[in-house]
């Protein structure tokens, strides 16, 4: 990310999150709710006391699937 400009750097990280969403979605279809749990995990794991809003998203989808 040499010499690039304000604009373009901007866009790289846009392109780059969109790919990480896209990643994270089929690898949440694919899983399911072991994949939720999985993620939940790491959160829990790197961030043991932040990151509450996304951790009470995570437990609301995770018990709101069924076995």
């Amino acid at each position: 990310m040499e010499n690039l400009t304000r604009k373009e750097r901007k866009e790289v990280r846009v392109e780059e999150a969109i790919a990480r969403a896209t990643s994270r979605e089929a690898f949440l279809n694919k899983e399911g709710r072991a994949g939720y749990i999985q993620l939940l995990q790491h959160l829990n794991t790197k961030f043991p006391s932040g990151a509450v809003k996304e951790k009470k998203k995570l437990n609301k989808i995770i018990n709101s699937i069924k076995d």
